[in-house]
């Protein structure tokens, strides 16, 4: 089970591989189902996906 991702930030000195984590679980499960696995909402996952896709390399 994947942990809460309020707990991840909190815990880690770089937000980046939670978001990364994160970021990964939409290519493979969609934007709901990663919320789900996160306990968090589908804003929050839509909002590092939108900042993930705006990179140049994304």
């Amino acid at each position: 089970m994947a942990a809460r991702y309020f707990d991840l930030i909190r815990e880690m000195r770089s937000a980046y591989n939670p978001c990364l984590r994160l970021v990964e679980s939409v290519r493979q499960r969609g934007i709901k189902p990663t919320a789900r696995l996160f306990h968090t909402s589908p804003l929050t996952v839509r909002k590092w996906w939108r900042r993930y896709l705006a990179l140049p390399n994304a």
